[in-house]
């Protein structure tokens, strides 16, 4: 039987929260379609190592601090 991630577990392992693990989600940079409100994820184990990459890559990407004019 695969193993299957919520949010919540998922955020944990990625060192975040659930709400901005669900931000990334939602974007265009993850591989997974979005659910949709009211619903929920279920990440099988094989696709939140794929995931792991692309977040950190996307976290690096939102988190830097902006360059003032």
């Amino acid at each position: 039987m695969a193993q299957h991630f919520t949010t919540k577990d998922l955020a944990e392992e990625l060192g975040t929260d659930p709400k901005t693990l669900r931000k990334f989600l939602r974007s265009q940079d993850s591989p997974v379609t979005p659910v949709g409100q009211g619903n929920r994820y279920s990440i099988d184990g094989r696709t939140a190592r794929s995931l792991r990459k692309a977040f950190l890559t996307w976290r690096e990407a939102h988190t830097r601090p902006s360059k003032a004019a």
